[in-house]
C-alpha cells in the first residue's frame, strides 16, 4: 500500500467507467477522492469540499470541460484549485487552450496509472510548495513588523528564505525536467510496441497518414506514388501460446519480428499492429514479381524453427497483400483491403498469400454490405418465415409443416438460406436468427391453433442449430411458449441437422432430453449425410429421421440410394421412428418411397414453402 494521504482530490467526468478507474488507482495510493458527473455537479462540489486537485475531462454534455474550468476559475473561493485536464484528444490546439484558461496539465486517455499518479503527485507537491511559500511569506510579514528595529536578524531572516526559495525553486526545475523525459517516454509508448520494439499501430496510422498527404501535395503530373502493404497472421501462435505460456510466447514474437526486419526489403518498414499480426510496408513498389519474390520468402523463412528456451517452435503465416496508389486513397481503405486480402489468404489455407485484386476487393465489400443488411433485417423483422407442408404418404392427408426461413433482400430478392445462415454463423447472430424463427413459428402456431378445428393432429418442424440449443436458456425460451397454453405440445417439433451432432457436448444432450421430456419431439434433419450420429442414435431422444434431398434425387436412376432409403427407413422403424423424405418432386420418387414404406414426405410434387397467407388458405380448404 502506498503512503497516507490527506489530500483530496475531485473528478468531474461524465463517463462512470473513467471515474471507477481513477478511483481505483488513486485510492490505491490512499488519496481521498470524491466523484461527479457532469460540469454543474462538479463546481458545486468543489465550493463544498474544497478539494486540493480537480481532474476534468474535456468533452462532457451539458458544458464541457473548458466551460467549467472558466466557471471554477471566477469563483474565488475555488479558483486557486489547480485543474489537470483529462482528454483522449491529442491536438496542441486543445492543449494550449486549456493552459490558457487557467488548466495546469493534461492527463490522455485511456489512463496510464504511471502517468495519472505522476502527474497528480507533482502538481499536489506544487501545491503544497506554494501553500510553504506564503506561510513563510506571511511569517516574514509578522516578523518585519515586530522586528523593525532589528535589521540585521531582518537581513539574515530574507537571506535564508532567499536560499529556500532558490532551493525550491531548484527542485521544481528537476521536477519539470523529470515530467519532460516522463512525456518523452510515454510519446514512446504511445508508438512503440514494448515488446518487439517495433512501430505499432498507432505509429502506421500516423505514418501512413503522412504519406498520403506527402502524396497528394505533389504536383498532379508527377508519377502516381505506389506501396505496397503486407498484412502478415502467424497461423499457429495461439496453439503455442495457449499450450507452452505467455512467457514463450512473447519471445517467439520478438524472433519473429527479427526475423522479419532481417529478410524484408531495405526500404521496408516492419510493424507490429496487435497481437500476433505484423504489416510490413513496401514503400514505391508496385512490381508484382518482386512484391511475391518478398512475400515468398517471408513464407519460407517463417517456417524455418524457432528456438526459444529449448523448445523448437514451428509457425506458418498467411499474408495478404494490398498495393495502393496513395494519391487516391485514405488510411481506412488500405487497412481494410489488408486486412480483406489477409482474410482471403487465410480462408484459401495456412502458409499461402493474396495479392487483393479487384474482385477480390468487390467481393469482400459485397460480404461486408450483405452483413449489414443480415444485421439490420433481424433488427427490423424484414425476414420471414415460409411454411412447407409434410404428407402422410399412405393417405396423401398433410400432416404438418416444415417453418423455412427467408430473406426477400430489397435489391438482391430472394437471398439463399445457405448463405445467410452461414454469414449469421459467422458474425455471432446465429442466436438472435434462431430465436426470431422459434419465436415467430410459435406465434404463427398459436394462431391457427385457436382459428382451425382439429388443428391439434398438425405439427409445425422449426429448425435449430447446435449453436442455439447449447444456450442454457433455451428450455426455458420453449417453456414460455408451453406455458401461455398457446398450443399442445404435439404441435412444435425440433428439427437438428444431422451434420451439427458432429460438434454436440455433453450438455447438448442434455437439453435435446429436457426439451424431449416436455413432449416436443425431435427430428434429425438431412439424416444419411453425416455419420457421427449413427453409433449414438439409439441413445438420442430423437422421434423422427428426414432422408436427405440428395438421396431422393438419385433414387430412381440410382439403385444404390434406394439401398440407402431402405437401409434408413429398416434402422429408424427399428428404433420406433417415423421417417420423412425431402426433396419428393415427381410421382415416380412418391411411389417408390410409398413402396419401400416411407411415413412421410415433403417437396414441391405436394407444394413448395408457402408464405403465411397461402398456408393458412390451405389450411382453410383442408379444414372445411
Amino acid at each position: 500500500m502506498g503512503d497516507k494521504h490527506s489530500d483530496l482530490i475531485l473528478i468531474i467526468d461524465d463517463n462512470a467507467t473513467y471515474r471507477k478507474v481513477l478511483v481505483k488507482i488513486l485510492e490505491r495510493e490512499n488519496f481521498k477522492t470524491f466523484e461527479c458527473k457532469n460540469g454543474y455537479q462538479g463546481i458545486e462540489k468543489a465550493i463544498e469540499i474544497q478539494p486540493n486537485l480537480i481532474l476534468l475531462d474535456i468533452k462532457m454534455p451539458e458544458i464541457n470541460g473548458f466551460e467549467t474550468c472558466i466557471e471554477i476559475k471566477k469563483n474565488s473561493a475555488i479558483a486557486n484549485i489547480p485543474i489537470i485536464f483529462m482528454t483522449s484528444l491529442d491536438d496542441l490546439e486543445y492543449k494550449i487552450k486549456g493552459l490558457k484558461i487557467g488548466g495546469v496539465d493534461y492527463i490522455t486517455k485511456p489512463f496510464q496509472p504511471e502517468e495519472v499518479l505522476y502527474r497528480v503527485k507533482i502538481h499536489l507537491k506544487l501545491v503544497n510548495v506554494n501553500k510553504t511559500l506564503s506561510h513563510k511569506n506571511k511569517q516574514l510579514e509578522a516578523e518585519i513588523k515586530a522586528r523593525k528595529k532589528a535589521e540585521k536578524k531582518l537581513i539574515k531572516l530574507n537571506k535564508n528564505l532567499e536560499d529556500k526559495v532558490n532551493e525550491k525553486t531548484k527542485n521544481l526545475h528537476q521536477a519539470l525536467l523529470e515530467l519532460r523525459q516522463r512525456e518523452k517516454e510515454l510519446a514512446y509508448k504511445a508508438y512503440y510496441d514494448d515488446l518487439t520494439k517495433l512501430p505499432n499501430r498507432n505509429w502506421l496510422n500516423s505514418y501512413l497518414t503522412d504519406l498520403i498527404q506527402e502524396a497528394n501535395n505533389k504536383n498532379p503530373i508527377n508519377a502516381d506514388i505506389f506501396h505496397s502493404i503486407l498484412f502478415i497472421d502467424l497461423d499457429r501462435f495461439k496453439v503455442i501460446n495457449d499450450s507452452l505460456g505467455h512467457l514463450i510466447g512473447d519471445k517467439l514474437l520478438i524472433l519473429v519480428a527479427e526475423r522479419l526486419i532481417h529478410f524484408s526489403p531495405e526500404n521496408s518498414l516492419v510493424s507490429r499492429f496487435g497481437g500476433d499480426e505484423f504489416i510490413i510496408l513496401l514503400q514505391d513498389d508496385k512490381c508484382i514479381k518482386n512484391i511475391t519474390n518478398t512475400v515468398k520468402l517471408l513464407l519460407q523463412e517463417l517456417q524455418k524453427p524457432f528456438i526459444v528456451n529449448n523448445y523448437k517452435l514451428f509457425i506458418n503465416a498467411s499474408i495478404g497483400v494490398a498495393i495502393h496508389n496513395y494519391q487516391k486513397v485514405d488510411v481506412t481503405n488500405i487497412l481494410r483491403d489488408g486486412d480483406v486480402a489477409l482474410y482471403q489468404a487465410k480462408k484459401n489455407g495456412k502458409g499461402t498469400y493474396v495479392i487483393l485484386d479487384e474482385t477480390i476487393r468487390n467481393q469482400a465489400l459485397s460480404r461486408l454490405e450483405l452483413e449489414n443488411d443480415l444485421r439490420k433485417a433481424l433488427e427490423e423483422e424484414k425476414l420471414d418465415l415460409y411454411y412447407q407442408p409434410i404428407f402422410c404418404l399412405k393417405n396423401n392427408i398433410i400432416k404438418g409443416f416444415e417453418a423455412l426461413i427467408r430473406w426477400n433482400h430489397p435489391q438482391f430478392g430472394f437471398i439463399s438460406p445457405q448463405l445467410f445462415v452461414s454469414i449469421a454463423e459467422e458474425i455471432g447472430l446465429i442466436n438472435w436468427l434462431n430465436d426470431f424463427v422459434l419465436t415467430k413459428a410459435c406465434h404463427q402456431l398459436g394462431i391457427w391453433y385457436s382459428s382451425f378445428r382439429n388443428f391439434t393432429h398438425i405439427f409445425v418442424n422449426v429448425n435449430l442449430s447446435i449453436i442455439n440449443l447449447s444456450q442454457s436458456n433455451i428450455t426455458e425460451k420453449i417453456d414460455s411458449f408451453l406455458n401461455r397454453k398457446l398450443f399442445p405440445e404435439s404441435c412444435l417439433k425440433i428439427e437438428i441437422t444431422e451434420g451439427y451432432l458432429e460438434d454436440a457436448t455433453s450438455s447438448t444432450f442434455d437439453i435435446l432430453n429436457k426439451i424431449n421430456d416436455r413432449g416436443i419431439h425431435l427430428c434429425i434433419d438431412d439424416f444419411g449425410t453425416g455419420y457421427s450420429s449413427l453409433s449414438r442414435l439409439h441413445s438420442l431422444p430423437i422421434k423422427t429421421l428426414k432422408i436427405d434431398k440428395s438421396f431422393v434425387d438419385k433414387m430412381s436412376a440410382e439403385m444404390s440410394s434406394q439401398t440407402i432409403i431402405k437401409t434408413i427407413l429398416a434402422l429408424a422403424h427399428s428404433l420406433k421412428m417415423e421417417v420423412v423424405a425431402e426433396g419428393v418432386e415427381n410421382k415416380m420418387q412418391k411411389d417408390i418411397l410409398t413402396y419401400l414404406g416411407c411415413d412421410f414426405a415433403q417437396g414441391y410434387f405436394y407444394s413448395p414453402p408457402l408464405d403465411v397467407n397461402s398456408a393458412t388458405n390451405f389450411l382453410a380448404s383442408v379444414f372445411e
